[in-house]
């Protein structure tokens, strides 16, 4: 993940399949920089998106799946991942 200026990117990720675009005005209202990872094209982030589903006891039944520190998201709460988001800032 890159750099943000606040810190937060090394802790926020989002995995997607291509097509998935709901969040994208969303991400910017955030103010976070995201890493995003497809998970159709790149094995590892499906696996990575399993594992930690896995590991909280999340069942995922689709994307986009965004992770904040510790916690997932299944879809897009933007509540949600705003106020996980202002608790890791």
């Amino acid at each position: 993940m890159g750099i943000a200026p606040d810190g937060v990117a090394q802790r926020v990720g989002i995995l997607v399949m291509a097509g998935v675009d709901e969040r994208s005005s969303s991400k910017d209202r955030l103010a976070v920089h995201f890493e995003e990872k497809d998970i159709e094209r790149d094995q590892a982030a499906l696996v990575e998106m399993m594992q930690l589903a896995e590991s909280k006891g999340v069942e995922v039944r689709g994307v986009p799946v965004v992770r904040v520190g510790a916690e997932l998201v299944v879809g897009y709460n933007e509540a949600r991942i705003k106020s996980l988001v202002d608790e890791i800032r």
